[in-house]
């Protein structure tokens, strides 16, 4: 039976005048009755009136008949099948005027049930079949998709659309003859009273029409829009268009092909789409919150609304003057666009992760801690200058900005390489301790956006929701043990291309300005690399921005303010950290280093393939095994590695082709030397401030003279950026805990779940809402308890040990609560018996010990080193032990350790020696 709206008079309510003029409204909806009752005289519709009761019955009987025996056809009734189906029922044809009658009330009671029409039938094109539906027109052309060449078309005479793909056809049906397709989704409201009072009034709408002005082309449709998609069909199948559709164009000769009407339109006639352009439904509703043992914050999806979209399409085309501004104000593609778009809320993660035990308790010791920088070592964040001279308060927490952009979608070839690239955007307490900061489960996702749609609709109305978000946590705080507490953002971290796109600057680094820390002129650092200009303040990047604004083009490499600098603290000029392993790992030693390679083959000193044998040979062991060196690139632009694995080449080079270096006074070896040593300032955990002068004003300058004559190429951006480097660890901190490793490990996530999960719709929706549920499973358990794992372990017993181990054991008293173990894990760091522990440095020698005696009792962890000191060898840069390792034993607590990574340990010429990652104080 067909539902019947309760608030509609049904039809033997009606009068015969009032329901008259009811049939004629319901029958000029639909275009296929419409052509019926222009070659019928209007005023039989008063002759079934007077047997209405009658005629209603039969009609109901037909429509329960379709709608029982074929569910599918029911939804697009077309007057041939309503008669198809009264000589099925009645067994002889009703009469013209009963015929008639019966599908006039039809259509009456189809558009009151909201049954959808059809304008059927459509004869097949190539065979006598005549589907009466659009869609069985297309599902029998289907059954010839096997003929060779065949090609699906648009069922509807006046489209040209064909295509070979079943998908797309279906998907243009459904977007362009919505409808056609789906009449009565779009119909026009219910008859009001007025109408129904007034019968003999033309309610006929007034519906423009626009014809082809191809000749032998009889195509007329109701929308401008519709009519230029019909050429665009015309022009691919290379019929001219004579002229402009639009009237009163000046433009009078004719277009040959599809991309001159589109500029044309672009150029001339930019508001052609506002009239017929079809609109998408909006999408799905946010997804639920899931919670198990530990809830999980929400994720929510960008709605058309949520992002404010009716007001991006002029800043942003200043932002990008690429983009067609008429794209940023079509609704349809701002609603494919919040597809892409997906944001969790920073509060709700930071409420989540302060219910944790364990950070509570980091967060509490950050409180509790003592101003810095009496005794000029400087450790973390917090003794930086930047942070000192903000006056922060000592309750406070902060927050790591990390964004970066990555494709989660590994070896991806052609024109889909970038399809999929998004931008993520994560969060780090910088309350917790460098080591805590360093691990995968203290980086928390914010916001994954697809980098298409950061190029179309601009970098403001992008990141407005999360700064937002920022600059509430700034205002209100959050609840902490029943405390509230301000949220602040100390420092947004990534690599020189992200820090410029957030910052503001031009992200172009082969312009005339191109560091975001100076205004120095690319010339300059040309002529000079060690010459740097004063650090950019908020006052000269307002004057840049000034100007910039004024003249419409970047001023001093800024081109745009930063959506964040509205924020408390944070500001594009000071709070926009350097990354080490970007700019020095991957940038000056890749090239330098590789080119100081270059300069040995160019001696004849050895080749190319001699390197890379000796480092495919090369073992590494301890914390170097999981980075071993990269194969040296044979063309000698740069190396052939990833960061670390660059960085673990610097450091390992003399004990892989030391022997082969013939003149230790070489220039090219002296260079590879003060290389190997600025890295080792620069990636220092903790350093004196007194360093700082010596590096800037001797190591730099000596390391740019003697690259000009051995190397012979360019100087590079960032060897600039390097020469930032000593301000910047006074006013930042070590930079080594800033930098973009810990945050990179984290796209290894996403890049697995994508490749498991083999789902590519909608993928950053797929990525947030798995990582959210695993944050929820690793919430079930403290993320940053200490884990220590033993092996071979059982009672500490002095007489199972002789000499000098077992008299300290007697010399301490120890009690034999304490057990001993052959290997132990701590933090993800693995001890074992006669591995090197580094103590302390003085000058040129080094104080560590041999692992001999591993005790442990509860969570207090104690070693016996045998101290035997290291002495530095200038010739290699490195430092050897004595051939005859004999010292004194020493009791030393894990908690002491100021180095706690085993040294690893290789041989030169049958010497043991190491090499450092980093200066020691």
């Amino acid at each position: 039976m067909i539902d019947v709206d309760p608030t509609i008079p049904t039809a033997n309510c009606f009068d015969a005048p009032d329901f008259s003029a009811y049939c004629q409204l319901a029958i000029k909806r639909d275009t296929s009755i419409t052509s019926l009752l222009e070659v019928t005289n209007k005023n039989l519709i008063m002759v079934f009136a007077c047997a209405l009761s009658e005629i209603i019955a039969v009609s109901k009987t037909i429509i329960r008949s379709i709608v029982m025996t074929d569910p599918v056809s029911s939804t697009f009734c077309t007057f041939p099948l309503l008669h198809r189906r009264v000589l099925h029922l009645f067994g002889t044809p009703l009469n013209l005027m009963a015929t008639l009658a019966a599908a006039s009330v039809i259509c009456t009671l189809l558009a009151i049930g909201n049954i959808e029409a059809n304008p059927g039938p459509f004869p097949c094109k190539i065979c006598p079949i005549v589907p009466e539906t659009i869609a069985s027109s297309i599902r029998h052309q289907h059954y010839h998709s096997m003929d060779k060449n065949f090609k699906y078309y648009c069922p509807l005479a006046e489209c040209m659309y064909f295509t070979s793909s079943f998908g797309s056809m279906n998907n243009h049906v459904s977007t362009f003859h919505r409808k056609t397709k789906h009449r009565a989704d779009l119909s026009a409201a219910e008859p009001s009273a007025a109408e129904l009072s007034a019968p003999n009034q033309d309610r006929t709408p007034n519906i423009p029409c626009y014809s082809c002005c191809v000749p032998d082309c009889i195509v007329s449709v109701p929308s401008l829009w519709e009519l230029i998609q019909h050429f665009y069909r015309h022009l691919e199948n290379g019929v001219e268009i004579p002229t402009c559709p639009i009237q009163n164009c000046d433009f009078k000769l004719p277009f040959k092909k599809k991309s001159n009407l589109q500029v044309h339109l672009s150029q001339k006639h930019r508001s052609w789409r506002d009239e017929g352009c079809p609109k998408k439904r909006p999408h799905s509703e946010n997804f639920a919150t899931h919670s198990t043992a530990t809830s999980l914050p929400s994720t929510s999806r960008d709605q058309t609304e949520d992002m404010d979209w009716e007001s991006t399409g002029e800043a942003n085309c200043e932002a990008n003057p690429d983009v067609d501004p008429l794209i940023l104000n079509d609704e349809l593609m701002f609603d494919c666009i919040a597809k892409f778009y997906l944001k969790l809320y920073v509060q709700q993660t930071l409420e989540t992760l302060l219910e944790d035990p364990s950070v509570q308790k980091e967060i509490e010791n950050s409180f509790q801690e003592q101003p810095a920088g009496q005794d000029g070592i400087i450790s973390n964040y917090t003794d930086g200058q930047q942070y000192i001279i903000e006056n922060h308060p000592r309750r406070e927490i902060h927050l790591f900005v990390f964004q970066d952009g990555f494709n989660p979608v590994m070896n991806v070839l052609g024109s889909a390489k970038n399809k999929y690239k998004d931008l993520g955007v994560y969060f780090t307490i910088g309350n917790l301790k460098s080591i805590f900061r360093s691990k995968i489960a203290s980086k928390h996702l914010i916001m994954l956006i697809r980098e298409s749609v950061i190029k179309t609709v601009g970098t403001s109305k992008c990141f407005q929701k999360l700064k937002e978000h920022l600059g509430a946590l700034e205002e209100n705080g959050i609840i902490f043990k029943g405390e509230n507490i301000k949220v602040v953002v100390e420092y947004f971290i990534g690599d020189s291309l992200g820090q410029h796109f957030i910052g503001g600057f031009v992200e172009s680094f082969s312009g005339m300005y191109c560091c975001r820390f100076c205004n120095v002129k690319r010339k300059t650092y040309k002529k000079d690399p060690s010459v740097t200009h004063p650090l950019r303040t908020r006052l000269s990047f307002q004057h840049c921005l000034y100007r910039s604004r004024l003249t419409g083009k970047p001023y001093e490499g800024v081109k745009q303010d930063s959506v964040f600098n509205t924020l408390k603290y944070f500001h594009s000029s000071s709070h926009l950290v350097p990354c080490f392993a970007h700019d020095l790992l991957e940038g000056v030693i890749s090239f330098d280093l590789s080119g100081i390679l270059a300069t040995f083959v160019k001696s004849k000193w050895m080749s190319y393939d001699f390197i890379n044998r000796r480092i495919r040979k090369f073992r590494c062991v301890g914390v170097d095994t999981p980075n071993k060196p990269a194969l040296v690139n044979v063309k000698g632009l740069k190396l052939g590695g990833h960061a670390v694995q660059n960085w673990t080449l610097l450091r390992l080079l003399p004990f892989i082709i030391g022997d082969k270096i013939k003149n230790k006074e070489h220039d090219a070896w002296k260079l590879y030397l003060q290389l190997k040593n600025l890295c080792e300032y620069f990636s220092a955990p903790e350093f004196c401030s007194s360093v700082v002068p010596y590096i800037k004003d001797v190591l730099l300058p000596q390391y740019f003279e003697l690259r000009s004559k051995v190397l012979s190429s360019k100087v590079r951006p960032k060897h600039h950026f390097m020469c930032h480097y000593p301000e910047l660890m006074l006013k930042y901190g070590p930079l080594i805990q800033l930098w973009t490793m810990p945050y990179e490990q984290k796209h290894k996530m996403f890049k697995n779940i994508c490749r498991l999960s083999r789902n590519f719709k909608n993928l950053e929706y797929t990525l947030a809402t798995r990582h959210q549920l695993n944050l929820c499973y690793l919430g079930t358990s403290p993320l940053f308890e200490e884990e220590i794992t033993e092996a071979g372990s059982k009672p500490l017993s002095p007489d199972s040990h002789s000499g000098p181990v077992s008299q300290l054991i007697q010399h301490l008293n120890i009690s034999q609560d304490w057990r001993e173990c052959e290997v132990l894990i701590k933090d993800g760091v693995q001890y074992k018996h006669n591995d090197y522990l580094l103590l302390s440095s003085c000058g040129t020698q080094i104080t560590g010990g041999f692992i001999r005696l591993i005790i442990i009792k509860g969570r207090n962890i104690e070693f016996f080193l045998e101290v035997i000191n290291a002495f530095f060898n200038p010739d290699l840069g490195i430092y050897e032990l004595p051939m005859v390792k004999t010292g004194f034993l020493q009791k030393v607590s894990r908690n002491q350790l100021k180095y706690p990574l085993p040294q690893p340990l290789y041989l030169y010429k049958g010497v043991e020696g190491f090499s450092l990652k980093n200066k020691l104080i």
